[in-house]
């Protein structure tokens, strides 16, 4: 069974750098769209998790998790202009 993407050290550590720099944000109105840029990620990665998880359907079909990959990369693209903004 593959890791869960939360598990990988590298995304922990980058999620935590996000939820820092978002809870720096003063504006109301930016933080709020970071924040909900953040629960989209990690409602991405619960997704691409889920389907990599064996006891589903026991078919894993890493074709089918292509958009969630693609929007996480996106997501995180992003997240990490808030990051710079800090």
């Amino acid at each position: 069974m593959l890791p869960k993407m939360t598990d990988i050290p590298k995304v922990r550590r980058d999620l935590k750098q996000y939820q820092e720099a978002i809870s720096a944000i003063s504006n109301n109105h930016v933080r709020q769209r970071a924040q909900k840029l953040l629960d989209d990620l990690v409602y991405e990665f619960k997704m691409i998790d889920n389907g990599h998880a064996s006891e589903y359907d026991g078919n894993i079909q890493p074709k089918d998790l292509r958009d969630n990959v693609v929007r996480s990369v996106e997501l995180r693209r992003e997240l990490e202009k808030y990051v710079r903004l800090r």
